[in-house]
């Protein structure tokens, strides 16, 4: 219908590629159901064009499957003010390491299957509606993220903003015991 509108964009979530280990299958990626779903759209409209959105967490914890996620990573997720581990923390540098090769591998494979000439967007999404926010720290009465990666990349960004500078960060702090290793 759209195609005889003269619409030829299609706009779909994608990423549940990103599955973690499984039997048989090297890495945490699997894109053999890929070629399949695009070319189903390519043959109801040759002309279409695809707006790939990327999901980083569609994969992770599937809808009515155990989530892999904090499986294999327990400690790179976010941990709420409760101490409820969540799925992975944005600050966790494995999460982001495996997101950026997830879409460099993405982007290869519709290269490689011959697709790359119909696809006008990669529209990379995470959070519960795309959106980078988490339901589980931002829409309920339980906050986060208090995980082992956030807490670090909070120390990193305290160092940057006061330059290294100790007495900087205490006077800010109004706290003359404070520390960047002890600063939460």
């Amino acid at each position: 219908r759209m195609a005889k509108t003269g619409t030829h964009i299609y706009a779909f979530e994608v990423g549940s590629e990103w599955c973690g280990p499984r039997e048989g299958q090297q890495g945490h990626f699997d894109f053999s159901g890929v070629e399949a779903k695009c070319r189903q759209i390519l043959k109801t409209d040759p002309d279409a064009r695809l707006h790939l959105r990327i999901q980083l967490e569609q994969g992770m914890a599937t809808r009515g499957k155990k989530a892999w996620w904090p499986e294999v990573y327990p400690n790179e997720c976010e941990v709420t003010t409760e101490g409820k581990q969540q799925e992975q923390s944005y600050a966790s540098l494995i999460w982001r390491d495996e997101a950026k090769e997830f879409l460099r591998k993405y982007v290869e494979h519709i290269r490689i299957i011959g697709l790359e000439k119909y696809v006008i967007a990669y529209q990379v999404m995470a959070g519960q509606s795309g959106e980078w926010t988490k339901w589980s720290s931002s829409g309920t009465e339980h906050c986060g993220d208090y995980s082992g990666p956030m807490s670090l990349h909070f120390r990193d960004f305290l160092l940057d903003k006061y330059q290294g500078d100790t007495n900087a960060l205490r006077s800010a702090w109004n706290d003359p015991e404070i520390t960047f290793e002890k600063v939460e």
